[in-house]
C-alpha cells in the first residue's frame, strides 16, 4: 500500500465529520445577521473546527511519509502543531456553546 492510499484510508472515517464542520460554517456565514452574535460565533466556531480536522490530516500525512530517522528531530514540531489542533478544536467548540445559548437580543430586553 502506498503512503497517499494508506493517508486515504486513514482519513476516510472523518471526512463526514469535516464535511459537516463545512455545512455548518456555510449556514453559520449564511445565518451571521439575522442571528447576530450566534451566527458569527457558530461561523467562527466551524471554521476553527474545519482547520483543526486539516492540521490533523497534514500532520498525519507528514508522519506517513516521513522518513523514520527524521520523527526525532521533528518532535518539537509535531508537539506545536498538536497544541494549535487541540486548541482550535477547544476554541470552536466554545464558540458553538456560546453560539447555542446566546440569547438574541430582542429576548433579552423583553
Amino acid at each position: 500500500m502506498t503512503d497517499k492510499t494508506g493517508f486515504l484510508i486513514s482519513i476516510l472515517p472523518g471526512l463526514p465529520l469535516f464535511l459537516a464542520y463545512l455545512v455548518g460554517l456555510g449556514l453559520g456565514i449564511a445565518w451571521a445577521r439575522a442571528a447576530r452574535g450566534g451566527g458569527l460565533a457558530a461561523g467562527v466556531g466551524f471554521a476553527l473546527l474545519a482547520a483543526s480536522w486539516m492540521v490533523g490530516a497534514a500532520t498525519q500525512y507528514w508522519l506517513m511519509t516521513m522518513p523514520r530517522d527524521a520523527v526525532a528531530g521533528s518532535i518539537g514540531t509535531l508537539a506545536g502543531l498538536s497544541l494549535f489542533r487541540e486548541g482550535a478544536a477547544l476554541a470552536g467548540t466554545v464558540l458553538l456553546m456560546i453560539a447555542i445559548f446566546a440569547r438574541p437580543k430582542a429576548a433579552a430586553n423583553a
